[in-house]
């Protein structure tokens, strides 16, 4: 006959499991702790030095603020007016924390003279931003790429083809023809007893403007004053760009931060439609053989300078700087959706 399993025999499969189980357990809860404790001695020990570093400087005052994020929890929706009471009660020049940023606040204007003119060489630079940085094509142009001799070559041309007298009036016809267009949409609406929103009026306004001095044409239907079919990713653009991105307050975690939020992937599909775009008329220049500033479209001028260049060898402007200074011409446009919480009064 087969032998008959004692209660303990039966027992003991229970008692591994449990006491594996409670091993598991204790040793995760041990790592936590760990790392915890290892995560604050290393804050610590981080906060010192930075005191100790900052200890024989004389810096601006500062709120206190929360270990990690700093200053970022007294920023509210309105950072102008956030600012604005931070000011109030620790002066024209206050220094925040936000994140592992530490950020200059002026709020007087003759403070603000002497960073913006007096030690503008010391100060001229600007912040790293992952987004714009995307946008820019590594920072190729000038709005918000860091100071070097490459944005100073770049100022220099956006100065000498695009912002001087010549070419602003060159483009004044196409101006007069789409506040004309805007005019006699806005008179067809009321006639008919519709409403009209203004913002978004005004919106597809600059935006037609802005793409016939760029790309010589309005990507919008004729006689008709409403939103190119380039609205959908500038809507897009705004937002990103005028959104919270973790990881610019963080840097030495933006990678996982921006992938974990789902910026880097907004980001990407925003990029590759604006990369397509230009990719596309610049092809269609090149097939044309328009490379010339005859019509006055910053395309066209970009053009030429870049066949301009390839024929000099000089490789100071590339395909991608030109795709850059597209990029920013193009968005270079107030959106309702960034400015919304600014005018706010």
């Amino acid at each position: 006959m087969p032998a008959v399993p004692s209660a303990a025999q039966e027992e003991s499969p229970r008692n591994l499991q449990f006491h594996a189980h409670a091993t598991s357990t204790f040793f995760t809860t041990l790592l936590l702790i760990s790392f915890t404790l290892l995560l604050l001695f290393y804050l610590r020990r981080r906060r010192q030095k930075v005191n100790k570093e900052t200890s024989s400087l004389r810096l601006p005052p500062n709120p206190p603020g929360l270990p990690i994020i700093g200053n970022l929890y007294q920023i509210g929706d309105l950072p102008h007016r956030s600012l604005h009471q931070l000011s109030l009660a620790y002066g024209p020049l206050l220094r925040l924390q936000l994140g592992r940023i530490t950020t200059l606040v002026v709020s007087s204007p003759a403070i603000a003279r002497d960073v913006l003119k007096t030690n503008d060489l010391s100060l001229c630079s600007r912040p790293d931003i992952a987004t714009w940085r995307r946008y820019s094509y590594g920072s190729l142009e000038v709005a918000l790429s860091p100071y070097s001799p490459r944005w100073v070559s770049a100022r220099r041309l956006l100065l000498t083809h695009f912002l001087s007298p010549r070419p602003v009036r060159g483009l004044s016809a196409a101006r007069e023809e789409e506040v004309r267009t805007l005019m006699n949409t806005v008179a067809a609406a009321a006639a008919s007893g519709h409403t009209v929103d203004l913002s978004k009026s005004l919106m597809s306004l600059v935006s037609c403007i802005v793409c016939r001095a760029v790309f010589g044409k309005r990507f919008a239907p004729a006689g008709e004053s409403s939103m190119s079919e380039i609205g959908g990713v500038l809507c897009l653009t705004a937002e990103i760009l005028g959104g919270f991105v973790a990881g610019d307050y963080f840097p030495w975690a933006r990678r996982w931060l921006n992938a974990v939020t789902g910026v880097h992937g907004r980001l990407e599909r925003s990029f590759k439609e604006w990369d397509d775009l230009f990719e596309r008329e610049i092809k269609e220049r090149e097939r044309a053989g328009t490379g010339s500033s005859e019509d006055g479209t910053y395309a066209s001028v970009l053009m030429r300078l870049l066949k301009e260049e390839q024929s000099n060898k000089e490789g100071g402007l590339t395909r991608d700087a030109v795709k850059a200074f597209l990029w920013v011409k193009t968005t270079y446009c107030p959106n309702w959706r960034i400015t919304e919480s600014y005018i706010k009064l």
